[in-house]
This record gives structure tokens, sequence and C-alpha cells, in this order.
């Protein structure tokens, strides 16, 4: 019954959402770092500084992002969104990098629409651009091998390791929990 669940702004949705995840990413770190570490032993190093959980954090905030239009009609979708994106402009420090947000979340935003409209899940999809993000150049150590050739596809086995640990220690449904719960008003 919708009429007893508790009322909250969208925008005060969307700052607990952006919060939630950036809070989550901040608790869940420590472990992300170890747990991978160990799967690639000397392998891989990812950058254990804030820019890195910055990272995560938008990469999670995308991914949450995108299961909007399946939850909400269009247009509260589209202002869920746009104020979340607001909340992270407030927690950047600098232009650089709510640019750098921006610019970051269309790249996902793309890869979940592609991953969307084929066979892979979205979750990978991100991984994917996460993982070139933290490791850069060390990316090709990764890249899958036929007959000692190159073939341009990252190994598998980083890609589900990646994706495990996101979906292990950072979870996903912040807004189906929500919308189950709680009733939005503009």
């Amino acid at each position: 019954m919708t009429f007893l669940k508790k009322k909250i702004s969208e925008h005060e949705a969307a700052a607990v959402f952006v919060l939630s995840i950036f809070q989550a990413v901040e608790k869940a770190w420590p472990d992300i770092l170890n747990d991978f570490e160990s799967y690639f032993k000397n392998e891989v190093a990812i950058p254990n500084d804030d820019f890195a959980t910055f990272n995560l954090s938008l990469a999670i905030t995308s991914l949450e992002l995108s299961a909007l239009w399946n939850l909400f009609p269009r247009d509260q979708a589209e202002r869920l969104a746009n104020e979340s994106m607001k909340c992270i402009e407030q927690m950047c420090t600098s232009e650089e990098y709510k640019d750098y947000a921006h610019e970051v979340m269309q790249v996902y935003t793309n890869s979940i629409s592609d991953a969307l409209d084929g066979p892979e899940s979205p979750l990978e999809y991100v991984s994917i651009g996460l993982l070139y993000l933290w490791l850069g150049e060390q990316i090709k150590n990764f890249e899958v091998e036929i007959d000692g050739q190159k073939t341009g596809h990252l190994s598998p086995v980083l890609i589900t390791v990646m994706s495990g640990l996101i979906a292990e220690h950072i979870g996903l449904g912040r807004w189906k929990n929500a919308k189950d719960s709680l009733r939005f008003i503009k």
C-alpha cells in the first residue's frame, strides 16, 4: 500500500542514493583491494587512492542509475537521474572533477546501453571500463593470447573477478529497494 510508505523528496532520495554508494565504496575498498590483489598476486596493482574509489563510485552509480527507467515512469526516472548527478557534482572538489564525472558517467551509460543491446552483462561492461581506468597500460597484461598472438580481448577471469567483487562487496539494487519502501514526491 503506497499511502503507508514514508514520503521522501526526489532530491533527498537522490542525495541518500549517491551518499550510500560513496560510503559503501569507502567501506568496502580495503576488502576489494585485498581480494583483487589475492587473485592476481604480483600480476597487477590497482591504485590505492581517492581517485580509484571515486572511479568505482561513479561506476556503481552508473549501474544503479540505469535501473531507473525500469522502475519509474520516464519523467520521474529522468528527474531522479538529474538529481543524482547534481549530488555528485556537489561532492566534487573542483570543476575538473565535475567534468571528469560527467565524462566517465556518459561512457558508462553508453557501455550499459551497448550491453543491454547484446548478450553481455552491463556489470561486465562497467567492470571493463573501470579496469581500463585503474590499470592503464597494465591492462595489456590481461589480453587473451591465442598461439602467442594478442587478441585484443580481456581475460574473462579478470572481468569475472572484477564483476564479482563489485557484486559481493558493494551490492546493487538501491533504487529497487527504495521504491519498495518509500514514496517519492517532487
